[in-house]
């Protein structure tokens, strides 16, 4: 979705993943991506902060699909 640049679908599979899974770091990372893309700067920069929370101790990085 975020490929198709359908950002307010993405956003949506990513709550609702993260009802499923509260801290999953990979869909913190697309609700930020989904969020900045829509501008909503405030609610991006909240997911932001808590995926850095959450992949603070992993070793590999994630990178916007392309």
């Amino acid at each position: 979705m975020l490929r198709q640049r359908d950002f307010s679908a993405a956003e949506a599979v990513y709550r609702e993943e993260l009802q499923r899974h509260a801290e999953s770091g990979r869909a913190l990372f697309g609700l930020q991506t989904a969020l900045q893309a829509q501008g909503r700067k405030e609610e991006a920069a909240t997911a932001e902060k808590r995926f850095r929370r959450a992949w603070r101790g992993a070793d590999i990085s994630l990178s916007l699909p392309r």
